[in-house]
């Protein structure tokens, strides 16, 4: 429940900015806005008790775990909250933000090993070690705040590490596709029913469509920012 109310909070805070942009002149994308909104409601679904599971994966505990931890994230990445923070913001809110973005810590969590790394222990930790009933929330707070570090990191979309280039971003949607699948099969190996199986099956083949999808928003990022840069290399020309 406290991931979801932080979810809440956040797409309540996210359209407060929108609609401030919005007076000023600033017209919302719809795109993002959307996608916003369908990160928060796939957040909130896969954060409900009934989904929750931590060390025995069935297949309703890995759904919500691939809905808030890795689906969710992606969308809530691909609306830009910190582009809309930073354009909505007052002066001096924005200032501390942007030192904060430029904070050692904050620098160090988005280089691509690190993000990697937390992403796939993660997921390691939810479903190969026996958690203590009461870290379960955090734990899975945890893992939905880093699916968001690592879509941010890797789309582009936000001011977080733009200087990354595409085979990076690349990279690091393999390593942890890689890692991902490897915790779905030492899960595999070591259930003991059915279910359990076929929560580890869903874990390798949820997690095999997320990362496409993630490799699919780098592609198209990249693709859409070289027909701009042909574009203006073409008007040089004909000027």
């Amino acid at each position: 429940m406290i991931t979801a109310a932080a979810a809440v909070l956040l797409a309540a805070g996210y359209l407060a900015g929108v609609l401030r942009l919005a007076r000023r002149g600033v017209p919302p994308t719809p795109g993002r806005v959307l996608a916003t909104v369908l990160g928060v409601a796939l957040v909130v679904a896969g954060s409900a008790p009934a989904w929750a599971g931590h060390g025995a994966p069935t297949p309703a505990a890995v759904t919500g775990h691939l809905l808030a931890t890795m689906a969710g994230p992606l969308l809530l990445a691909l609306g830009a909250p910190l582009t809309v923070a930073l354009r909505a913001l007052p002066r001096s809110p924005r200032r501390r933000l942007v030192r904060g973005l430029h904070s050692v810590p904050v620098r160090l969590l988005v280089r691509a090993p690190v993000v990697a790394v937390l992403a796939v222990v993660g997921t390691a930790v939810a479903w190969l070690v026996p958690l203590p009933h009461a870290w379960h929330a955090v734990w899975h707070a945890h893992m939905v705040a880093t699916g968001f570090l690592l879509a941010a990191v890797v789309t582009g979309v936000d001011p977080v590490r733009r200087d990354l280039s595409v085979p990076a971003r690349l990279a690091v949607v393999v390593a942890t596709g890689a890692g991902h699948d490897l915790v779905a099969r030492l899960a595999w190996a070591r259930a003991d029913s059915g279910s359990a199986r076929a929560g580890a099956e869903l874990l390798a083949t949820g997690g095999h469509l997320v990362d496409a999808a993630l490799a699919v928003v780098v592609l198209a990022g990249w693709y859409r920012r070289e027909g701009r840069r042909q574009a203006a290399v073409r008007r040089r020309t004909a000027a």
